[in-house]
Parts: C-alpha cells; sequence; structure tokens
C-alpha cells in the first residue's frame, strides 16, 4: 500500500495508475482513501484534507534528526539538499518542455522537510492542493517558527505568488520568514528582478544530481552549489 500512496503523491494523483496496482490494492479504495478518477481512470485521494494526513503519517516516519539545521535558510538548503534526484528525474508528472509539473516539486519538498524537523514541529502542505486562488501557502511550519513557503517551477507566475502574500489569509499567518522557491531547468537564463518577497532561483541539472541556488542580493546573486542526496549524506 505505501508504494501505491508514493506513487500517486509523487505523480500528481489524477496520472494513469497501472491496473495492476489498482487489482492487488484494492483496500486503500475500499476504505476511501483513494478514487477512481471518471476522467483519466488513475487513482487520486479522496479529499484534500486525506492527501494531507496521508502525507504526515508516511513522511514524519522518516525523521532523521542528524539532518538538523540552524535558522530559516540552512532549513531550506537542507530540504533542497535531500530532495531525490530519482524520484525527480522518474516523475510521469510531466508539463512543456519534459519538466517537471508544480506539484511534483511541492511533494518531494515536503518529504525531504520532514527528515530534518523535530517531533514537536510540523510542516502542513496546503489542503488546498494546486488550487493557487485558495488563500493557503504550499507550506506552512508551525510552532516556534511560522515560516511560509511557496513553491513554483520554470517561473511560472511568481508575481501572482508574491501577490499572495499581501492576501488577506496569507497576512492572517503572521509569518517570521517567508521564501519563494523557483525551480528552474538549467536551460532556463536566471533573470534578476527583485520583489519585496525573497524569491530563490533553484537551478537544476538536467539529470537532477545537483543545483545551484540564486538568492537576489543588493549587489547581484549568493550562488551556492549542491548536490541532491535523496538522503543519503549528511
Amino acid at each position: 500500500e505505501r508504494s501505491l500512496l508514493e506513487y500517486v503523491i509523487n505523480n500528481g494523483e489524477e496520472v494513469q495508475t497501472p491496473l495492476t496496482w489498482i487489482k492487488e490494492r484494492g483496500l486503500l479504495i475500499r476504505c476511501g482513501i483513494l478514487v477512481q478518477s471518471e476522467e483519466t481512470q488513475g487513482l487520486q485521494f479522496s479529499a484534500p484534507i486525506v492527501r494531507s494526513i496521508v502525507m504526515q503519517r508516511l513522511y514524519r516516519q522518516m525523521r532523521d534528526l542528524s539532518m538538523g539545521f540552524e535558522g530559516f535558510e540552512q532549513f531550506i538548503q537542507r530540504c533542497v539538499q535531500n530532495m531525490d534526484p530519482q524520484v525527480l528525474k522518474n516523475s510521469t508528472s510531466k508539463g512543456a518542455n519534459d519538466c517537471n509539473l508544480e506539484i511534483v516539486w511541492q511533494m518531494e519538498f515536503y518529504r525531504a522537510a520532514t527528515r530534518c524537523l523535530p517531533p514537536e514541529v510540523f510542516i502542513s502542505p496546503s489542503s488546498a492542493g494546486a488550487e493557487k486562488d485558495s488563500g493557503f501557502p504550499d507550506f506552512y511550519v508551525n510552532s516556534k517558527y511560522k515560516w511560509v513557503i511557496e513553491l513554483t517551477r520554470e517561473g511560472t507566475d511568481v508575481s501572482g505568488h508574491v501577490k499572495r502574500f499581501r492576501e488577506e489569509l496569507y497576512a492572517k499567518l503572521k509569518c517570521s520568514e517567508v521564501v519563494i522557491l523557483d525551480f528552474r531547468s538549467i536551460e532556463r537564463k536566471v533573470y534578476k528582478k527583485m520583489y519585496d518577497i525573497d524569491v530563490w532561483r533553484i537551478v537544476y541539472d538536467l539529470d537532477y544530481s545537483g543545483v545551484t541556488i540564486y538568492k537576489p542580493t543588493a549587489d547581484g546573486w549568493d550562488k551556492q552549489r549542491l548536490a541532491l542526496l535523496g538522503g543519503k549524506g549528511k
């Protein structure tokens, strides 16, 4: 069952699910956790909140406290470093130019983030799923941190993501730190445009073996190179 749940999470929910998997793992359907899409005949979670609960149960078990961090920026760097290149490379949820859809980056970031948070701290994925006009950020880290993280890919609607931090529901979160992560192919040019919200361009290699993080500064770019370890290294 775990393998099927991870497949649905990593492939955008409504992808065509192998028929043999559906037959062999019908318990998840009978229990109401997964349902079969009338449109694609693939599997999806029965409700966005069910997806959130399943993700927390699956990935909190993989916590590795040795992957600790000091401060917000190092937390983001740890999360990116622990994304699994094989998951990103083998995903079937592709958009234009064979680039991963946003949900692929979201789910892998969430899995990586749960590895380095202490037990009393939760990172909550948006229960609204991929609907960006819902007023919910992609991720919220609770407890003493109060961090908000938005993800996009290939430069899609960065200005729209920035605007959402000025909307009422985002403002009510009283964030201490916010960031927008824009995952971009190495084949795309990185344009320096300043916003009043931090926007990190995370440029990934074509084989997903590593990334270069571009953080805008007053004088240009602060660049950092990271290998994607998939949780295999410290």
